[in-house]
């Protein structure tokens, strides 16, 4: 890993972690360690799916809950 990779990976634990992700495997990219580049940032997007998933998941859920309790 190179300075700037350990840089913007010091800086996603003072941020929020997927917008970390997305800046690390832009930087691996620019780099040109395309590899790991693309699979940070299928990771990334993953991480965000799943992140919205859960949150709709258990928005929908609470909303349910509350209807329900009504």
């Amino acid at each position: 890993m190179n300075f700037w990779g350990n840089k913007i990976f010091v800086r996603s634990n003072e941020k929020n972690q997927v917008q970390g992700m997305a800046e690390t495997a832009r930087a691996l990219q620019w780099t040109g360690d395309k590899r790991d580049g693309w699979a940070l940032t299928i990771f990334s997007f993953y991480i965000f799916f799943v992140n919205g998933f859960v949150t709709t998941l258990r928005t929908l859920h609470l909303r349910k809950g509350v209807v329900g309790g009504e």
